[in-house]
């Protein structure tokens, strides 16, 4: 069993597999893709941004040695745009 957990971060897309026991087995980052991005405002294009996750999920699963069929649980976390999803 393998939870995948993704931080859509101001900075990086990231994404961490963890184990049953909750040991971190890899890890992945991509820069967060904006359209837009200046003092005032940012905006996201959600194509890219779920070309960035599946791809920093597939890198983390290769890293962790695992296919992304191996992955049982989900979790999605953002600290700037405060939300926290959990499947």
């Amino acid at each position: 069993m393998a939870l995948l957990s993704f931080d859509c971060g101001t900075t990086n897309f990231k994404a961490a597999i963890f184990n049953a026991r909750l040991g971190r087995l890899a890890e992945y980052a991509r820069p967060t893709p904006y359209t837009l991005q200046n003092p005032e405002r940012a905006e996201m294009d959600p194509e890219a941004v779920w070309d960035c996750a599946r791809t920093v999920m597939v890198e983390a699963c290769r890293a962790a040695g695992i296919t992304p069929r191996a992955l049982r649980r989900l979790s999605f976390t953002s600290q700037a745009q405060t939300f926290a999803v959990f499947a």
